[in-house]
């Protein structure tokens, strides 16, 4: 999770803009995180 966190980050910020499939990716990540989080 985290690798692929930084790798889409990484991304990110090597593009000069950024579009709205990125920033739903990294919500996507965000929110697995949330899940995996509170799954107990």
């Amino acid at each position: 999770m985290l690798l692929l966190t930084l790798a889409v980050s990484m991304l990110t910020f090597a593009l000069e803009r950024t579009n709205v499939l990125l920033g739903a990716v990294h919500l996507l990540l965000f929110l697995a995180y949330l899940a995996l989080i509170f799954e107990k």
